[in-house]
């Protein structure tokens, strides 16, 4: 039986085991893949947000 497959998340850095439903689904993005935690992933997902608007609104999602 081989080993699960460890990723580091992508906001802490911390090792977790990715849903292997949720890596296999194409139709939809699940946070699962690239975030060990809700809290993470909610992280995440305002830094993608921060990152793919205009610079002067980019400086509101920064974090102090």
């Amino acid at each position: 039986m081989a080993g699960k497959v460890q990723k580091p998340c992508k906001i802490c850095g911390k090792l977790f085991t990715p849903c292997a439903d949720c890596a296999n689904d194409k139709t939809m993005f699940h946070w699962k893949k690239i975030a060990c935690s809700p809290e993470c992933a909610k992280e995440y997902f305002t830094r993608i947000e921060a990152s793919r608007q205009p610079f002067s609104v980019k400086n509101e999602y920064r974090r102090p």
